[in-house]
């Protein structure tokens, strides 16, 4: 069956819902609004007419909704004559009514109108068939009410969708609100309630019953049709490129990975912009990557300030700590402070000519490591992109940033600051092949390395001015042995060393630290192998990796702090200015369980989609605003959610998921 024969069937059953829905004891009507232009017609020209369809009152109640509470009504024993289509006869043995048909006035139409208002992203998500390959029975649905039978085949040619940035068609200048989408999808609800199969085809529809469940409090019935909709073919890249949209329907249902995985991406976005140069700010309402963005609402637009924040001031403080003069004691490098303790025995001797020669090799040596870190190292790492590095990257972000916003990777680059490029992976990577190579190993850093051939001089001569500390040592032993008869004595011989600075030591201890920072950790949450590459599609240039003093902006069933209180956004932030405390060296190792570092299709799979969650999502089963779904003998109250504790990266279905890189 194809795509467009499933939706002319579902199409079928909406018009003829009456006949579907023929059993039970409440009668429930939906009025079509009047129509002053052309009348509401689908795909193939069929009017969309007032219905009327009958239900179940016990399924309806098993909701505990006071959205349909407030709406079933009592018949009366001889019901009236019926001005909605229904004989007198055909009300015996009805026992509720229920009119579903929406306000026309006052504050709740405003409210309805607001929450199923599609955004520009959804109202164009069809695109993605052409821009990212997504299945299209998951976005190539039509609007409820469409005229692409009048004038154009019911499907596009792959021709004419082939310019996905071209003017679309007049069936998909859809608009943001519609009373009969509203109407429909009411049906489809009242569809979900009775156990019967809705079609969700299109990210217009799937955002419309995501807002119509809400509004009757029964978001538990849109769960599993919602993940299911995110897990197919490729269409998890709906969260990468909307975000703002993901974030909002991770928090409506409580999805952990969803919700971590498009926090870190509107956090590290909002990080960039803010950390940017007041004098270079990106164009409004756009990422600094060309991504058009939109508010998420005002509550979750705080949390991702804060959180944004928090990552600008973390990442200041390690920046200027790398560039500083005390980065090696900051970061608590052993071989550093043993020669810090050697130059401070040398200065006490004042009366010491060989003491006094060593203290000035000693402190060439040092100056000369730090230039060396600060422009063969740090500035190498920081230093232009090169096209393999930010070639497949612009592949992947030139799918979703309109022609009007595109700009070279390496151009956006070339314009950040240290603090800006310290959020970007590459900076990372660079910094991950230093560490592996050791940067007093002969040879170049990289094939392209503009630093070549300065790289190598500065190794001689740092390595020339250890061996001359080396000498200079020898010098004060021999003329004062007790002054380091204590110095670190062999265990075998018990002679004291000779060597003040041990250079590859040295470099073995500062890259090691710093491989701890830049690899990606265990992550015990979902068990995932410690060198898994981050397994983003379209947004892999970000680190993507937030700490608990970010993370903890989320909501308490997410992993953060957030009980709703308020509580959490309260707590101060410490000054950049001040630096980092003792935990610098650490705390890029103590990461939360980012879902950056695994599939959001794996995180998708992982949640058990007939455990539902949360007392406002519940479904039938449901005891005490709690759901008792996953387990009859445990109850989900309100501000507990579910989460995989376990995945598999070795199916058919995981592999289908991912991008081939």
């Amino acid at each position: 069956m194809t795509n467009r024969d499933e939706s002319d069937i579902a199409r079928t059953y909406l018009h003829n819902a009456q006949y579907e829905m023929n059993e039970g004891d409440t009668v429930v009507y939906i009025n079509m609004p009047s129509w002053t232009l052309a009348e509401p017609i689908d795909c193939v020209g069929d009017t969309w007419r007032s219905l009327h369809v009958k239900m179940h009152s016990d399924k309806i109640r098993s909701l505990k909704s006071s959205k349909f509470s407030s709406k079933l009504k009592e018949l009366p024993p001889t019901p009236p004559l019926d001005k909605n289509g229904f004989l007198r006869e055909e009300l015996v043995g009805m026992k509720y009514v229920m009119d579903l048909t929406p306000s026309i006035e006052g504050e709740e139409v405003v409210y309805e109108m607001a929450e199923m208002s599609l955004t520009p992203g959804i109202i164009a998500w069809w695109r993605s068939q052409d821009a990212f390959e997504a299945d299209p029975a998951a976005v190539n649905g039509h609007d409820d009410v469409c005229h692409c039978g009048k004038k154009r085949p019911h499907f596009e040619l792959a021709d004419e969708r082939f310019n996905i940035w071209s003017r679309p068609p007049d069936h998909r200048n859809i608009p943001d609100y519609c009373p009969i989408r509203h109407r429909i999808c009411i049906l489809r609800l009242l569809y979900l309630i009775e156990g019967k199969h809705v079609l969700l085809d299109s990210a217009p529809r799937v955002w419309t019953m995501i807002a119509i469940s809400k509004i009757f409090g029964c978001l538990g019935l849109m769960v599993r049709p919602v993940a299911q909709w995110l897990l197919m073919w490729r269409n998890s890249t709906f969260l990468e490129v909307l975000p703002e949209e993901g974030l909002q329907i991770g928090v409506t249902f409580k999805f952990i990975d969803v919700t971590r995985f498009v926090f870190e991406i509107l956090v590290y976005e909002k990080a960039l912009k803010d950390a940017g140069d007041s004098g270079r700010l990106a164009a409004p309402n756009t990422t600094i990557f060309g991504r058009k963005s939109r508010d998420a609402g005002d509550d979750l637009d705080n949390m991702v300030q804060h959180a944004a924040q928090a990552l600008v001031q973390r990442n200041s403080s390690v920046m200027t700590l790398l560039g500083s003069d005390t980065v090696f004691d900051d970061m608590d490098i052993p071989e550093w402070k043993r020669l810090a303790e050697v130059r401070r025995r040398l200065a006490a001797e004042t009366d010491s000519h060989e003491c006094a020669a060593a203290v000035v090799v000693l402190d060439q040596l040092k100056q000369r490591i730090l230039h060396f870190w600060r422009k063969n190292i740090l500035e190498e790492a920081l230093g232009c992109l090169t096209g393999a590095e930010c070639g497949k990257v612009d592949d992947f972000r030139f799918r979703y940033v309109a022609p009007n916003s595109r700009e070279r990777l390496n151009t956006i680059y070339d314009r950040m600051n240290p603090v800006q490029k310290g959020m970007c992976l590459f900076f990372h990577n660079r910094i991950n092949t230093i560490a592996r190579t050791g940067p007093w190993q002969p040879g170049p850093l990289t094939p392209e390395s503009p630093a070549t051939k300065s790289l190598t001089f500065a190794q001689e001569y740092v390595g020339t001015l250890s061996v001359a500390l080396k000498r200079s040592f020898e010098k004060v032993v021999a003329a004062r042995p007790q002054l380091f008869a204590d110095f670190d004595r062999d265990l075998e011989t018990g002679a004291a060393s000779r060597n003040p600075f041990r250079l590859v030591k040295f470099d073995n201890q500062v890259f090691g630290v710093l491989r701890e920072c830049v690899e990606i950790p265990r992550n015990d949450f979902f068990d995932i192998p410690k060198k898994r590459t981050p397994s983003r599609f379209l947004t892999n240039h970000f680190l993507a990796f937030l700490v608990p003093d970010e993370v903890k902006f989320l909501p308490v069933w997410a992993g953060g702090q957030d009980d709703g209180t308020g509580r959490v956004f309260n707590d101060e932030l410490p000054p950049a200015e001040d630096g980092p405390d003792t935990g610098f060296r650490g705390g890029a190792a103590v990461v939360s369980p980012s879902v950056a570092s695994m599939s959001v299709v794996e995180g998708l799979r992982g949640l058990d989609l007939e455990s539902v969650l949360a007392s406002e999502t519940t479904s039938m089963n449901v005891l005490k605003d709690g759901s008792i779904i996953y387990n009859p003998g445990r109850v989900i109250v309100d501000d507990e959610s579910i989460h995989s504790e376990t995945f598999t990266e070795t199916g058919d279905d995981y592999e289908a998921a991912r991008w081939e890189m």
